[in-house]
């Protein structure tokens, strides 16, 4: 009778020793290697500062300076969002235009041109905030949402402030020792900074959010007031890559202090989640200081992070790739599968010298695991998954 190098007889056949299970896992032990895939260089552009991930997979494909603190812009805006949720559940709830909020056009400030006295929910304000990248929708949103905390646990002070505390203590939360905000809107303070990788991990948690990854996608849309007299508000995106080869987001951010910055966001050939940020891209001001998009750099320094990642990196379905050839119908006859199916990024020189070992023990239970697959570049273990049992065929 016919035994696996493995260590098994089909899954059909009664169970291998344990002595067998032992000596193939000794016969199969992997050499020292490392499973993280290492960053290829990014192509040469603009920006400062790069992070490039897949975070569906959690895996760096590009970094540059990642880890410096600069100043987001409007990039803020993303955090100012998961806060507001966190904060305001009920979508519905309205927030009342207060002087305070309206911005003057003159002030060269992103704004929705809201009105002081106008009505409108919470999620009217955040296809504003992300949208149009309204500075008075920031204002209005931290101001509601920062007296609403203020009055719940019976403090005074200024309710933007407490706003804004809460935005830092998200960032406490979620481990990101490089960012600090100062402000909701992104306005420039010598101490409101993040990092490019920190600003990809804001953006991840906020695109598992529906409505957040709904409102990013959006490129015009219209919001109409609740006041009695209702206003009529025309809102259009500020990320004029949106809708190009699959970008579904995010977020633009714009100061002469930080360069023009944006977040992008696309799926990769396997239709898991890419994100880029670009911070410090090459941009020019007008003498009146505002933007020269004739000079901004953002968006072609995104486009070449975009392409030079479909040049170096592939995505393989390891059940069902044909550059894995024998491995599908390995696991069919042990009857066995993956227990994760999710793709696996690898680079692209990769592929030639890609193989497979498929290390398994006895028979389990179904969903049992009951070993692995490792994946070689020659003798460079690059990634591995785990095996288990499927039912038994009928």
């Amino acid at each position: 009778m016919r035994t696996s190098p493995h260590g098994r007889r089909p899954a059909k056949m009664a169970l291998v020793s344990l002595i067998l299970l032992a000596a193939s896992l000794h016969l199969a032990a992997a050499p020292e290697s490392t499973l993280a895939l290492d960053p290829l260089s990014p192509p040469v552009v603009t920006a400062g500062a790069l992070y490039v991930f897949d975070s569906t997979l959690e895996t760096v494909l590009y970094e540059k300076n990642a880890d410096d603190r600069r100043p987001p812009a409007s990039l803020t805006k993303v955090a100012t969002a998961l806060v507001v949720l966190e904060q305001s559940p009920n979508l519905n709830e309205t927030v009342i235009v207060d002087p305070s909020d309206v911005l003057d056009p003159e002030q060269g400030q992103s704004m929705v041109g809201l009105v002081a006295g106008d009505i409108l929910t919470v999620e009217q304000m955040m296809y504003g905030l992300l949208i149009n990248s309204g500075n008075d929708v920031a204002n209005a949103l931290s101001r509601h949402i920062g007296q609403k905390l203020l009055d719940a646990e019976g403090g005074t002070g200024d309710p933007r402030t407490r706003f804004v505390q809460e935005m830092n203590a998200l960032a406490v939360r979620l481990g990101l020792s490089g960012t600090h905000f100062e402000n909701a809107e992104g306005l420039h303070h010598p101490d409101h900074l993040s990092t490019a990788r920190e600003l990809g991990v804001l953006t991840a948690l906020a695109l598992e959010n529906d409505l957040i990854a709904q409102i990013v996608a959006t490129e015009e849309t219209t919001i109409n007031s609740l006041s009695a007299v209702p206003v009529s508000y025309t809102l259009q995106t500020t990320n004029k890559l949106l809708g190009e080869d699959g970008i579904t987001g995010v977020k633009t951010g714009t100061l002469s202090q930080s360069g023009a910055c944006l977040i992008a966001s696309r799926l990769s050939p396997a239709g898991t989640q890419i994100i880029s940020v670009v911070l410090g891209s090459e941009i020019g001001f007008t003498e009146e200081g505002l933007q020269d998009p004739e000079t901004d750099m953002r968006y072609d320094d995104t486009r070449s992070l975009f392409g030079a990642m479909e040049q170096d990196y592939a995505w393989l379905s390891p059940a069902s790739d044909s550059s894995i050839p024998g491995l599908a119908a390995e696991l069919a006859v042990w009857e066995v599968g993956l227990a994760d199916g999710n793709p696996i990024v690898m680079r692209s020189d990769q592929l030639a010298n890609l193989r497979y070992v498929l290390r398994l023990g006895p028979p389990a239970e179904p969903q049992a695991e009951v070993g692995e697959v490792l994946l070689y570049d020659g003798p460079d273990l690059i990634a591995e998954r785990a095996v288990v049992q499927l039912p038994a065929a009928a």
